[in-house]
């Protein structure tokens, strides 16, 4: 028995295998879009967020981020925390960054100094 080719909206022939390809693509797809949903359904952020500000209080780099903290905690609905860690040309500001769990929660101000430390000081 001939088997004939399945006949796309285009017009074009499909062979079994991109038949095959295609129905596997489908199923990819729909299961993807199953994971996306259930991932989607964690909130954030589930604890109040942190900014270091590696520098002395009452500076421009502190208001800065006072403000915008406080239009943060409006719209995420959580406290927005600023934290002044200055000293050793930023260096302990931006350690602690570094050293703070991955979760999202943890925002850094930088300056210029940023890109210049890694280059004086080794392990940053």
């Amino acid at each position: 028995m001939e088997q004939r080719p399945n006949l796309s909206i285009e017009g074009q022939s499909k062979t079994g295998a991109q038949t095959t390809t295609a129905r596997l693509a489908s199923a990819l797809i729909i299961s993807l879009a199953a994971f996306a949903s259930a991932v989607h359904a964690q909130t954030f952020p589930s604890k109040p967020l942190r900014i270091i500000v590696p520098f002395p209080p009452g500076g421009a780099a502190d208001m800065t981020s006072r403000l915008l903290g406080e239009q943060m905690a409006k719209g995420l609905g959580q406290a927005v925390i600023a934290e002044n860690r200055p000293g050793a040309g930023a260096v302990i500001g931006y350690e602690l960054a570094a050293r703070a769990t991955g979760d999202g929660h943890t925002l850094l101000v930088v300056f210029p100094s940023f890109i210049i430390q890694p280059a004086v000081k080794q392990g940053l």
